[in-house]
């Protein structure tokens, strides 16, 4: 893999592209938290990534009644269980692609075992607010320079939140995380162009010691896999002219995924191209497959309500956590992504079948019809949202969010009758109020 870029100008390089229609950052923030009656808190208001490790616990009326739909909302035609194309050509880095989770569509752990290496691949979310930071000060000066069309030395804590939260229902963001270190080691993006119906502008990252493995490669490639499943026509790439080797890899996976190259022109020292996909895919709903019932208590004596929160797993994270009850059921909660689509769908069904008439479960977990081609996509510029699954089964057991609206906000949690009973209902409510403070950003329109 190779560092590649396809920035419209975020800043601070070319930032009256990147600024139009943009309100300005500050303002926003502090109208948000005004709206909600939240204290105040370093974070959202331009701090940094650490000082949402210290969110304040408590808002003051933050929520109002009513329901909200349901924010995964993106049209796929993959089934979970379907094998990528790129999983194909990883064989030829010496690399053995594993799914680790059945329910997923994204998510798959890239095993090197010549290198005794282990890389999970998921999409992006919130949670990797400190990955991202710890990626860019990795990153070489070429690096950046390739990443950011330009020479930066600070990445403002604003900007990190624009790029780890991204709104699935249009746009796309993927990441490759080493499981030894629990940190970044690659990143691939499409953002949807405002004033270009169809368009997107495209990139990908990957740090130089995780090079040559075909991370950029699987990356990139699965980045067109969703552009041409969501029915984008052109992806479009901006490459400084010195960076051949991204030449050459968008070229590649421009033609492993049947999409026809196109020089555009030239913006400087930038060269433009465009990936032109034949037609779009159909929109279609995720194949239903098979669905595990609720897990089952394991037999394990222990208080079923009592339970520890577990953070080894991923020692960078914000919102990541692992409940860890005497009984022995292992609950992840985490920020929910475009990965969960078939998860969603299924909890929904199994909701509504022991939800009693009249209860207003339903309607808090957003609705018992949920359109079969709007369950795949979170959009964390308006909102947040947690999910919790148990991690036996592999189903989601829970949902918390909250969707921030003009002069207030709403906050849901819905959880399967068992796992409410066990508090885990009350822990997503717990850890979105500390979400409402902070985690609500302007919307990004370029890819980096």
């Amino acid at each position: 893999g190779s560092t590649a870029s396809a920035a419209s100008g975020v800043p601070p390089l070319r930032a009256a592209r990147a600024t139009r229609d943009m309100p300005d950052l500050l303002d926003l923030a502090t109208a948000a938290f005004r709206r909600i009656g939240g204290r105040g808190g370093e974070h959202g208001s331009g701090g940094s990534p650490e000082d949402a490790r210290h969110l304040p616990d408590g808002l003051h009326e933050p929520v109002k009644s009513g329901a909200l739909p349901v924010p995964w909302a993106s049209p796929s035609s993959t089934s979970p269980h379907r094998r990528h194309s790129f999983d194909l050509v990883m064989e030829g880095y010496g690399c053995m692609v594993k799914k680790m989770h059945k329910n997923s569509v994204w998510r798959r752990d890239l095993v090197y075992p010549a290198k005794d290496l282990r890389i999970e691949v998921r999409p992006m979310t919130p949670d990797d607010d400190q990955r991202e930071a710890d990626f860019f000060e990795a990153q070489t000066l070429e690096e950046r320079a390739n990443r950011f069309l330009g020479i930066t030395s600070r990445l403002p804590p604003m900007l990190i939140k624009r790029l780890t939260h991204v709104n699935f229902a249009v746009d796309f963001a993927i990441v490759a995380v080493d499981r030894a270190t629990d940190q970044l080691a690659g990143v691939a993006r499409y953002v949807c162009l405002k004033d270009e119906p169809g368009h997107a502008s495209v990139a990908v990252a990957v740090l130089k010691k995780y090079q040559r493995l075909g991370l950029g490669r699987y990356l990139l490639g699965a980045t067109f896999d969703s552009a041409a499943m969501r029915g984008i026509t052109t992806l479009v790439a901006e490459i400084l002219a010195k960076n051949k080797a991204s030449r050459t890899l968008f070229s590649r996976v421009g033609e492993d995924a049947g999409a026809e190259k196109h020089f555009i022109g030239t913006d400087g020292d930038v060269h433009i191209f465009h990936f032109t996909f034949p037609k779009p895919a159909g929109a279609g709903a995720p194949s239903a497959g098979a669905w595990s019932a609720a897990t089952q208590d394991s037999g394990r004596k222990g208080n079923p309500l009592r339970f520890a929160v577990d953070d080894s797993r991923h020692p960078r994270s914000l919102w990541r956590h692992d409940l860890v009850f005497e009984t022995g059921v292992r609950i992840e909660v985490r920020p929910g992504d475009t990965d969960d689509a078939l998860r969603v769908e299924e909890f929904m069904k199994v909701l509504g079948k022991s939800a009693p008439k009249g209860s207003g479960v339903l309607a808090a977990a957003g609705g018992a019809a949920t359109p079969p081609d709007r369950a795949g996509a979170v959009d964390f510029t308006t909102g947040f949202v947690l999910v919790a699954i148990d991690r036996k089964t592999d189903n989601v057991v829970g949902i918390g969010r909250f969707h921030r609206g003009t002069g207030f906000s709403q906050m849901h949690v819905a959880t399967l009758p068992k796992y409410g009973e066990m508090g885990v209902g009350d822990f997503l409510a717990a850890q979105l109020l500390r979400a409402a403070s902070a985690e609500v950003i302007p919307k990004l329109y370029s890819a980096l």
